[in-house]
């Protein structure tokens, strides 16, 4: 039994529990044909009611891997993985979603260099993005190419 595992879950199934409630309490959309305002609150809830209910599952029936650690090879990415991300949050208004997703990939497949798999996950994961904005009608920032098309 993990007790750093069972102490976060408990205050994330907390959180997960009060953000439900203000989930619940949101207003209704009269518009026709958009999803109601609590369509996706209730989505991140969902997820992390599972994700919490995992990490206390795994704190408290899963033993504890006494193993040495091996040495990572990704140390030190942390913080240029955060700046890439910043400078494509920051250029997102300005370039739109499809172009500025384009170097977010090219650099971080130039950060993971021999690690395919984490690269080729990013893809998959951008078309679903893009393809959960079309059926739901969710707008993504266009940037320049607001007139194109």
């Amino acid at each position: 039994m993990s007790s750093r595992n069972v102490t976060a879950a408990l205050v994330l199934l907390a959180f997960t529990a009060v953000y439900a409630y203000m989930t619940a309490h949101l207003p209704e959309r009269t518009l026709p044909n958009t999803p109601d305002p609590s369509f996706f609150p209730w989505i991140n809830t969902a997820l992390a009611l599972v994700l919490a209910s995992a990490l206390l599952f795994q704190g408290l029936f899963i033993k504890k891997n006494d193993h040495t650690q091996l040495e990572d090879s990704n140390n030190g990415l942390a913080l240029p993985a955060l700046a890439v991300f910043l400078a494509f949050l920051i250029s997102l208004p300005y370039l739109g979603f499809i172009l500025a997703t384009i170097p977010l990939i090219i650099k971080s497949g130039y950060k993971l260099k021999q690690n395919y798999e984490q690269l080729t996950n990013l893809v998959p994961a951008m078309n679903l993005a893009l393809y959960f904005s079309r059926i739901t009608g969710t707008l993504l920032v266009v940037g320049f190419l607001v007139n194109i098309g």
